[in-house]
């Protein structure tokens, strides 16, 4: 009995004597986008001037499924008088959206963008599956990306 009366007594005070309990709250990812859509063959503007090609998608049939391989061309550099404070790795810069997912290019062959290589040429390869729940049509109906750099706070700087 002499707990409970105490117990009452520990929580009324904390109540009325002004100390407020909080709880934790999960804060989501913010992901900050910005809308501009840009268009295949015309560059970017920025400290990184990138012009893409139109993707071409190969069917690969397999036994379990079937493959998409995306293949998309760029030409970058860095604008001028502009200087680049790290490499800058355009693989994981060019994103594509499919359905309910975001893939990335295979990392096989990494251009890098510095100072001292102020310009690069390359092709990206995505690999696009087919999700259960969802057809091929579903599939090939993306929307490319542009992104900054690959981390939590990712900002979109084109939409194709």
């Amino acid at each position: 009995m002499k707990k409970w009366l105490g117990l009452i007594l520990i929580i009324s005070v904390l109540i009325f004597g002004g100390v407020r309990l909080y709880t934790a709250k999960s804060r989501p990812v913010k992901i900050t986008t910005n809308k501009v859509s840009g268009h295949y063959g015309q560059a970017t503007s920025g400290l990184i001037q990138v012009i893409l090609s139109k993707p071409q998608v190969e069917k690969t049939p397999l036994k379990t499924g079937t493959i998409y391989n995306m293949k998309i061309a760029y030409k970058a550099r860095l604008a001028k008088n502009e200087h680049a404070k790290q490499s800058i790795n355009l693989s994981k810069a060019i994103r594509v959206q499919t359905a309910d997912k975001i893939q990335l290019a295979d990392e096989m062959h990494p251009t890098m963008l510095s100072d001292k290589h102020r310009s690069a040429t390359g092709v990206v390869t995505i690999p696009l599956t087919i999700q259960s729940g969802y057809t091929e049509a579903d599939v090939l109906d993306f929307k490319v990306s542009l992104v900054t750099r690959p981390s939590r706070n990712v900002k979109t700087i084109v939409n194709y």
